[in-house]
């Protein structure tokens, strides 16, 4: 099977099956290799094994640990016991999650005469050599696909579950009409703790399959490479593996304001210092290897600060910007080349590839000239397309819209017809540097009211003029860096192909999927198409990543 091919539907894939499932089934309890339940004995096993193994020993706080679909609860309920006679007994908090309220039931009946067999000793559920834990269990339903939990668990567990959902042709017109195996990686991923599991036992996919669905852009988890998934028999026919991922996670992470324009970074500035301040916790962390990312700084910036970390690391380090930053996708993604863009309060394009020596450099570039000359699909342009719009929209008599509305309240006018002398005015008791500044970004804040009416329903005609006039250009350059690059052969002398080229973007105005659609739409009208998207919202810790997934792959 492809890596985007959908399993045909069935029965499987509805809620309605599973309620009448559990309907039916109230008082069962017992767990088999065939018949609806999917997977026996051996998976439960299996899948707490690897959790034993894995997971820490309780610290001063019960492990969270989350079974998707619980249906009947077996596999959550293992964690009652540990079948170690050497281990310490563990303090779990266990969470059971399914849409069937059947199933919830049977789950906390299934509880109930669980805890009650250990109590007594009953050897068809507890050996002689396993050790009680400390646990609490809760059952839920909800709706995995659909509701948005503010919580995160330690370990979070599959077995079946994305089987079912993949099963099923129903759009889910909450997550934009995309079906359920494409919105439920994406969901799940939010459940896993930053450094916690996800375990997911499948027959119906393999694991490279799985390994594909569940690392594409976005979803935040990670192959959980130190220890091998496993595979065995299931159903005649059928094979069943199980693999664990884990969600991405920043040892360190500093925040310093921007420096003044035009002055570079000094070893007291707090761009250094909490650069400084990372180094530090990365010291303490007993972590082998390290990666430093760093945005917001310019030529002169990325030489002081080479110059400064370079003799705690005993070698030199090597400083990049933003732009060059959004280049650890590559290395992520391990792909040779693709195209890094930043659509902020400013812009640029910058093409970048993997050469001879596994370093991403620049291949090429377009854009980040400034505001005066391009800074094309940024915020301020965006705002900017967004006041010419509805100052046109004025003169051709059109009645005001949500959108001109908003522009004249953020400038305090009457009507978009005194924009004009608006956008003009500067702060003549500051400096020439800050109040040219000052008039920038008061144009640019208006484009979070641009992007809400170009997401409103209906969509204001003076927002979608102004995000496609802002999108053009951006796209255009786009378009010029991947065949210029396409015209060129890899480092290695190997042919480009976009199925292994990666597009991958930062800022608060590309970040928005409806701008970002828009745009992509418009590269791939031209017949440019990446391999892979991946809008990023930390860019020094996705660079930082890219150096520690490469690290990993050496």
């Amino acid at each position: 099977m492809s890596d985007d091919e959908e399993l045909p539907p069935s029965k499987l894939g509805t809620k309605e099956h599973w309620d009448m499932v559990y309907d039916c089934r109230a008082d069962e309890q017992d767990i088999g290799d065939e018949g609806e339940v999917w997977f026996g004995e051996d998976s439960v096993h299996k899948m707490r094994a690897w959790a034993h193994d894995n997971l820490p020993s309780t610290s001063d706080k019960p492990l969270r640990i989350l079974e998707c679909g619980s249906g009947n609860g077996t596999l959550l309920l293992s964690f009652l016991t540990t079948p170690d006679p050497d281990a310490e007994p563990q303090q779990y908090h266990l969470t059971g999650i399914d849409y069937s309220e059947g199933a919830v039931k049977l789950g906390e009946s299934v509880e109930k005469a669980r805890r009650v067999a250990i109590e007594e000793g009953d050897e068809d559920v507890i050996d002689i050599d396993d050790v009680v834990n400390e646990c609490t269990c809760e059952w839920r339903v909800g709706d995995l696909l659909r509701d948005e939990y503010q919580e995160t668990w330690d370990l979070v567990m599959d077995k079946g579950t994305f089987d079912a959902l993949a099963l099923s042709d129903e759009p889910i017109a909450e997550k934009g009409g995309r079906l359920p195996s494409q919105v439920y990686p994406e969901q799940v991923a939010k459940l896993v703790s930053p450094g916690g599991f996800f375990l997911i036992t499948s027959c119906n996919f393999t694991e490279e399959e799985v390994i594909k669905r569940y690392t594409k852009p976005g979803v935040g988890l990670s192959f959980h490479v130190p220890h091998k998934s496993f595979s065995f028999g299931g159903k005649k026919g059928q094979t069943v593996c199980t693999v664990a991922f884990t969600r991405d996670k920043a040892v360190a992470n500093g925040n310093g304001h921007a420096t003044p324009v035009a002055q570079p970074v000094q070893p007291d500035d707090p761009l250094f210092l909490c650069v400084d301040t990372d180094v530090c916790i990365l010291t303490k962390s007993g972590k082998s290897g390290r990666a430093i990312g760093s945005t917001g700084n310019m030529t002169e910036d990325q030489k002081v600060m080479t110059e400064l970390l370079t003799p705690f690391f005993g070698g030199e380090v090597k400083v990049h910007n933003d732009a060059l930053l959004l280049g650890g996708g590559l290395l992520k993604h391990n792909v040779p080349w693709g195209v890094a863009v930043i659509a902020g309060t400013g812009s640029i394009a910058v093409g970048v590839e993997v050469d001879a020596q596994g370093e991403v450099v620049q291949a090429a570039r377009r854009g980040g000239y400034g505001y005066l000359l391009g800074d094309d699909g940024s915020a301020y342009d965006v705002s900017r397309c967004a006041i010419r719009a509805a100052v046109d929209a004025f003169d051709a008599g059109e009645p005001d819209g949500p959108l001109s509305a908003r522009i004249s309240k953020h400038f305090g006018i009457q009507s978009v017809n005194g924009a004009l002398s608006e956008v003009h005015k500067l702060n003549l008791s500051a400096d020439p540097i800050q109040a040219t500044n000052e008039q920038k970004l008061r144009i640019s804040d208006l484009s979070p009211a641009v992007i809400e009416c170009y997401t409103s329903t209906p969509p204001d005609p003076v927002a979608v003029t102004a995000v496609r006039a802002a999108c053009r250009p951006l796209a255009d350059s786009i378009v010029q860096l991947a065949r210029q690059l396409l015209a060129r052969p890899l480092p290695d002398g190997s042919q480009r192909t976009l199925q292994n080229a990666v597009f991958t973007c930062c800022g608060g105005v590309v970040r928005q999927e409806a701008y970002r659609r828009c745009l992509l739409e418009m590269v791939k009208e031209e017949g440019i198409e990446f391999g892979s998207i991946e809008p990023v919202s930390d860019v020094a810790r996705s660079g930082a990543e890219g150096l520690v997934a490469r690290s990993t792959r050496k």
